[in-house]
């Protein structure tokens, strides 16, 4: 992020903000409403894809925009087609030495190193994030996951002095989703570019004040209700429902982590200098994108693609069912057959007695005798928008050659290669981090629980 860019015409550098704790604050509410302005189009349809995809009600005030019961939800249809087949199988760590030199240490620690991360990844269900992560590409157009570092204290007292201390009990490295609606960055044209990015937390009052202590706990207002949680006059609910809206910002330039509360403008709630000393120094990876380009940051949802194509077969479904309810059942019978009535008494059903059954015999039966106004079926496909090719849906024509199905499905190998080769990347860059994290961080006796190899000791390693 360049220091002279400007903000509403006011700002030009950081110490415009302001000195001390309070422009600390105010530089960062500055970012964080300028990355807010920057994406604000792009959540708004984030928003509605979502609601679309969980069927839920969507603004009709808009023309071709469905929330009825009456729609065929090809967006839900797609993402589960097309998500399984870009990430089907959990990956597995394999750390080598860059170059097959002799080197007997470097092997050995590469082993250490790779149980590590294969027992890391069972306990945590790596699996499961990285589906998280791709589903949010497909649907919103950006998948973020952070990585954690987890350890565990317990006070403990010195039986010689008395002094209490910590004393690390275990430590962990997890991976975490981050909700679409919950990332920030700065501002950039490619990811090499951005020099911060965001994270927001919603934070019961016991959580800030076990994050941050209690005093800067009690000065922060929770200023966050979930939807769905006011009264009769529209007023929020009792403290019990509601949060905080805290931000965890990792700088790049400064090598530095503020938590921020927009709320309190007099001092952040807590800076920390560059707590894991990653090489990159950023939590996450370089997000999953649906569509990059070297212009903008700013996601791009898929179904933005094909949204008039969806509220067209939107509208042919609503029309299939007023046509289907206005549909009902006709017929005549023998009237010698006194029962027939009796069976097919319904509510919108009716039959007719036949007084002369012989022109009906004679002309071939009923099926021959009754002439209905012709409803061809009406059906419309969009999936090769999405580069699903149909022997990829398991569906095929019996008269197609092999050639053909060959070529369609490498026809549709090739649209999803690149976003293959992006979410093998992204699954490689996380498994990175997590390593960095465990060589730097985890103690020899966390290495020995996790790898259940024997590793020297200190008096060991003096001989």
């Amino acid at each position: 992020m360049p220091d002279n860019y400007t903000n509403d015409g006011t700002m030009e550098t950081p110490a415009d903000a302001g000195k001390g704790p309070p422009g600390v604050v105010n530089r960062w509410v500055s970012e964080l409403d300028l990355a807010d302005k920057q994406e604000a189009a792009w959540r708004k349809r984030a928003k509605d894809t979502e609601a679309r995809y969980r069927d839920e009600a969507i603004d009709t005030k808009q023309p071709g925009r469905y929330s009825g019961a009456n729609r065929f939800n090809i967006l839900y249809s797609n993402i589960q087609t097309i998500c399984p087949t870009l990430y089907n199988q959990s990956p597995s760590p394999d750390v080598r030495r860059r170059y097959r030199d002799a080197d007997p240490i470097g092997k050995e620690i590469s082993e250490v190193l790779e149980r590590c991360l294969s027992f890391t990844m069972d306990e945590c269900d790596f699996d499961r994030y990285m589906r998280l992560a791709v589903k949010d590409q497909q649907l919103c157009g950006r998948g973020v996951t952070r990585v954690r570092y987890n350890p565990a204290f317990a006070d403990e007292t010195d039986e010689v002095s008395g002094d209490s201390y910590e004393s690390l009990q275990g430590e962990e490295v997890k991976f975490q989703h981050v909700n679409w609606a919950d990332f920030r960055h700065g501002p950039g044209r490619t990811w090499e570019e951005v020099e911060w990015v965001a994270f927001r937390h919603l934070m019961t009052r016991d959580e800030l004040k076990a994050k941050f202590g209690d005093k800067m706990g009690d000065d922060v207002t929770l200023d966050y209700s979930p939807m769905g949680m006011e009264d009769r006059d529209g007023e929020p609910l009792a403290d019990t429902f509601k949060r905080a809206t805290v931000w965890e910002i990792w700088c790049n330039r400064q090598k530095e982590v503020i938590f921020i509360s927009k709320t309190l403008k007099e001092r952040p709630l807590k800076t920390e200098p560059d707590p894991l000393q990653l090489r990159n120094f950023f939590p996450t990876p370089r997000p999953l994108y649906a569509m990059e380009s070297t212009d903008s940051l700013v996601p791009v949802e898929p179904f933005r693609f094909y949204r008039d194509q969806a509220d067209e077969l939107d509208r042919i479904t609503v029309r299939i069912a007023g046509i289907i309810s206005a549909c009902k059942v006709r017929g005549i019978y023998d009237s010698t057959i006194t029962e027939m009535q009796n069976i097919m008494d319904a509510s919108e059903n009716m039959m007719i007695p036949a007084q002369d059954v012989l022109p009906l015999m004679q002309s071939g039966g009923l099926s021959n005798a009754i002439w209905m106004w012709p409803i061809e079926k009406i059906k419309t496909t969009i999936y090769e928008i999405t580069g699903i090719a149909d022997i990829m849906r398991g569906s095929s024509a019996a008269m197609e050659t092999l050639g053909a199905q060959q070529l369609k499905v490498q026809f549709g190998t090739m649209r999803l290669d690149d976003s293959r080769r992006d979410i093998q990347r992204y699954a490689r860059d996380l498994i990175r981090i997590a390593a960095e994290i465990i060589s730097e961080q985890f103690t020899p006796e966390s290495l020995q629980m996790m790898t259940d190899i024997k590793l020297p000791t200190m008096e060991e390693k003096e001989l």
